[in-house]
């Protein structure tokens, strides 16, 4: 009876008067019957009282009516290790009992071909728990399936699922291929000859036509003897010419 109201209750909502009398039952059997409430770091768990043979009482969360005295629970899960706890229920009174299960663990390595460095982020199927993972090293994963992404400056990304099995390894090797970046191009003349650097870099002497300059912007500075360095910021687009007339002033 407590179950069937407990599950009414959680359900859609009724008609007030009959959900108001549903509650003053409820309250009233709490106040005779020993409950135990139980909760557990993995929902779903399934929760065994005193005996498997007798069956399953329930997953957690939840709600036990049982009889008053010493019991012993039991909560199994297939990404956790078991975890028991005894309990002492009584009537009138509703006990709260949590339980930490261990998760169960494998490990996962993931090296990069060609590439120095790389970011790793596994993303559990399940839970959609992020893990971050170290590269060419063994990282401990809650088993499971997970959807791994490997990142690189400069490199496509490349993505891939595993399942991490309990007390065991799983490697892979990610091939990152070099992406090629939008480049533009810088012509350059001048007044009188001089030398070009691009970002500090001498790159000509002008006139100049700078190709493969990556998009964005560039200090673009011109020397020459005798004469005052000119400087300005130059705007790059993909696969635009851009050009620049230099008139330098004399010393």
């Amino acid at each position: 009876a407590y179950d069937a109201l407990d599950r009414y209750l959680a359900g859609p909502p009724d008609e007030p008067t009959r959900m108001a009398d549903a509650r003053a039952r409820l309250r009233a059997m709490s106040a005779r019957l020993a409950l135990v409430h139980v909760t557990s770091s993995h929902p779903g768990a399934t929760i065994w009282v005193d005996r498997r043979e007798l069956g399953a009482a329930g997953t957690a969360p939840d709600t036990l009516v049982l009889s008053p005295g010493p019991h012993l629970l039991e909560l199994t899960h297939p990404a956790a290790h078991d975890a028991r706890v005894e309990v002492l229920a009584e009537a009138g009174a509703t006990r709260e009992v949590h339980l930490e299960m261990t998760p169960r663990t494998g490990r996962l390595r993931v090296s990069v071909s060609g590439v120095a460095g790389a970011e790793i982020e596994a993303v559990s199927e399940a839970s959609g728990a992020r893990h971050p993972c170290a590269l060419d090293a063994e990282t401990a994963l809650p088993i499971g399936t997970y959807r791994v992404t490997v990142r690189a400056e400069g490199r496509s990304e490349e993505s891939f699922v595993v399942q991490v099995r309990e007390d065991a390894v799983e490697s892979r090797v990610a091939t990152l291929r070099a992406v090629s970046r939008p480049t533009g191009t810088i012509v350059i003349r001048a007044d009188v000859p001089g030398r070009v650097r691009v970002d500090g870099v001498e790159r000509a002497e002008t006139p100049a036509r700078l190709a493969s300059i990556e998009v964005g912007t560039h200090r673009v500075e011109v020397v020459a003897a005798g004469h005052r360095p000119w400087a300005a910021d130059v705007e790059v687009e993909d696969g635009r010419v851009r050009y620049v007339n230099v008139s330098l002033v004399p010393e």
